[in-house]
């Protein structure tokens, strides 16, 4: 596992000691790496919404393509 070490100013150094303390982090490590899961679920999420998003656009421009001998 790699290390990573950050610099917080004193006020952010105790919101994340009392969100440690209040939801039951062990650790700061666990704190982080919580927040970066939940940032990489988020993109996951983007993305995905983003690729149906572009399906559905392909979908609607191709019901609506004028069609040739229909009836």
């Amino acid at each position: 596992m790699a290390t990573v070490t950050i610099s917080l100013p004193d006020s952010l150094k105790a919101f994340v000691e009392s969100q440690m303390a209040s939801k039951g982090y062990g650790n700061v490590s666990e704190y982080f790496r919580g927040l970066v899961r939940d940032a990489q679920a988020r993109e996951t999420r983007r993305g995905l919404r983003l690729y149906c998003l572009r399906a559905w656009r392909r979908a609607m421009r191709w019901r609506q393509r004028p069609r040739s001998g229909t009836i």
